[in-house]
């Protein structure tokens, strides 16, 4: 096969890839199946908490772009940039190094949504590593604390 054409087809396969990795968060996922299940916890075992932490600010820096919240960020593009570059390597060492065989085997048995389903169940992980943050779990209470008990009660009757 010629460069070129070697070139532009793993290019082609890496944005492919690069956009089941981008959606992980924000589509509806098929049921994960035995090896999505090995990839996933290979995902999570191979991952830092400074990884946790990239993916935090790359998906903050993402939702920023939002017309809603864009006036409530500061984040930069070259920031965004940053979040982007860092998550994309994180993404390519876990796929390509860390968990490379369970890669190869969850797309051989389940096809390539195997990767999705397994990032999917990974940034559910880390949304409740999010979440768990005293500060984050305040935030959370303070909402919670202007409910009225008494409307939600009402439902239950």
């Amino acid at each position: 096969m010629n460069r070129n054409k070697y070139l532009s087809r793993n290019k082609k396969s890496a944005v492919f890839i690069a956009s089941i990795f981008a959606t992980l968060t924000f589509s509806k996922m098929a049921v994960a199946g035995p090896a999505s299940d090995v990839l996933t916890k290979c995902l999570i075992a191979s991952t830092t908490a400074d990884d946790k932490s990239a993916v935090v600010r790359w998906v903050f820096g993402t939702l920023a772009l939002h017309p809603d919240a864009a006036p409530l960020s500061t984040v930069t593009d070259a920031q965004r940039a940053d979040f982007n570059a860092k998550t994309a390597r994180l993404f390519e060492r876990l796929v390509t190094e860390n968990c490379k065989a369970q890669t190869q085997a969850a797309v051989r048995a389940e096809g390539i949504t195997a990767i999705q389903t397994s990032f999917r169940s990974f940034g559910e992980i880390a949304t409740r590593e999010l979440l768990s943050n005293p500060k984050v779990s305040q935030g959370l209470s303070n909402t919670a604390s202007n409910l009225d008990p008494m409307k939600l009660l009402d439902i239950m009757n």
